[in-house]
């Protein structure tokens, strides 16, 4: 039997609502949304380029650190010159 697992990806808030407590419902409704599923595991990434608030954020809704490691990326926030 398959082990079903769900990754909450890109979670995250443009600019002008972050400050609205939007996060904390958005987080607590994919969360409700994906435990409904039942899988065993929900996860997220978290990084450097996250809000320096997010990793609170996760942890206040149950996630825990599992682990750290470093990778360098590009900035996918950076647009790049088509040219």
């Amino acid at each position: 039997m398959a082990v079903m697992e769900i990754e909450l990806a890109y979670f995250g808030l443009m600019p002008q609502f972050i400050g609205h407590g939007l996060g904390s419902y958005l987080l607590a409704q994919a969360l409700t949304m994906a435990w409904r599923k039942r899988p065993q595991r929900v996860w997220v990434h978290t990084c450097n380029f996250d809000h320096p608030k997010a990793r609170t954020l996760y942890e206040r809704a149950g996630f825990i650190a599992y682990k750290q490691e470093t990778k360098l990326i590009d900035n996918p926030r950076v647009l790049r010159d088509p040219m």
